[in-house]
């Protein structure tokens, strides 16, 4: 019945419409708790889908304290260094970034990076993901260099995993193409963009 709600609701929210999701995920979430016990994994899940939600709606407050909860749930029953306590770090730290709150954040993607590395190995595209949100922190932080260079390890590994035209590539392409342009190296982001077109004929 609940893991039906769920799934329901974001369904809904992928689709979009009138129609808010936020039921089915509160009502979901409630009969895991009291089914299952407040610190189940698949409370955790919950918890990390109705935070999706909230930061689609611009709740970001909402969001950090549902991720969290689920951060701890998740240490708690899979151990501090699950590949699903590495997501939950990334996303409260990419939530955290767009808060502005880049000191706090750039420790998360730093255990989220350690841990993926780790469990998932130097080439898969999870520590592309952690790499390309620790660039952005970089950036804000004024260390363009390592700014720079994160961000390139990072499309080393999505090229050679997902290819060169999957989107997250492309998005990732961007990322360094516009930082290439905010240090005034336009001959480069040339190059980039002109890669980044040639996969989309």
């Amino acid at each position: 019945m609940a893991s039906s709600l769920n799934n329901l609701a974001e369904l809904q929210r992928r689709q979009g419409g009138r129609i808010s999701p936020e039921p089915l995920y509160l009502r979901a979430l409630d009969i895991w708790e009291n089914v299952l016990g407040p610190s189940h994994p698949k409370v955790a899940l919950g918890l990390g889908n109705l935070a999706s939600f909230y930061l689609e709606e611009g709740k970001s407050k909402d969001a950090v304290r549902l991720l969290k909860r689920s951060l701890t749930i998740r240490e708690e029953t899979l151990g501090l260094e699950h590949p699903d306590v590495a997501a939950t770090l990334n996303i409260l730290a990419k939530v955290l970034i767009t808060k502005g709150e880049l000191v706090k954040a750039e420790p998360l993607l730093l255990r989220s990076l350690s841990i993926r590395e780790k469990k998932l190995g130097l080439g898969h595209p999870d520590v592309a993901r952690s790499l390309s949100a620790l660039a952005d922190v970089y950036w804000g932080e004024h260390r363009l260099n390592a700014a720079l260079h994160t961000v390139q390890q990072a499309l080393s590994i999505l090229e050679k995993t997902l290819s060169p035209a999957h989107p997250e590539t492309q998005a990732c392409f961007s990322q360094y193409a516009s930082m290439l342009r905010k240090t005034h190296r336009h001959a480069e982001a040339d190059l980039v963009d002109a890669r980044v077109n040639s996969f989309r004929r």
